[in-house]
């Protein structure tokens, strides 16, 4: 059961960073479009992606990772808390950057900022994920 758990945890949570991941290149590259029409298509791509997408898979991620903690007695963990601070701090960047999709109003250099973090916040959270004691 715990492996099959992990499985489906590794597999959505990839899903969500995949998803941030496309999505905060996706806000970068829209910019450069030439027709406002080809921006508005982008950005209905994304939000799509961002709702159909993104939303089911961290239902599943966060679940699946919280069952797996509580399985195997590791919610009292050190590590486990500083995953998910990271966690939380990638979900904010998932509203910014919905946000953002529905406003249009991300400028190009907080988009790419906001496509470095989550890059950046995901390595964490791999990090913190391989770490734990075995």
């Amino acid at each position: 059961m715990a492996a099959a758990l992990t499985v489906i945890h590794v597999l959505f949570a990839s899903f969500v960073i995949g998803s941030l991941f496309v999505e905060s290149l996706a806000m970068v590259v829209q910019r450069r479009l030439p027709d406002e029409e080809h921006r508005e298509g982008a950005r209905l791509i994304m939000a799509r992606l961002h709702g159909g997408a993104y939303f089911p898979a961290l239902v599943v991620a966060v679940a699946s990772g919280f069952l797996l903690a509580w399985m195997e007695g590791l919610l009292s963990e050190g590590w486990l808390a500083w995953k998910l601070v990271l966690v939380v701090l990638l979900v904010g960047l998932a509203m910014i950057g919905g946000q953002a999709l529905r406003k249009a109003a991300l400028p190009r250099p907080a988009a790419l900022a906001v496509h470095v973090l989550v890059v950046l916040i995901a390595a964490g959270i791999v990090y913190f994920a391989r770490i734990r004691p075995l």
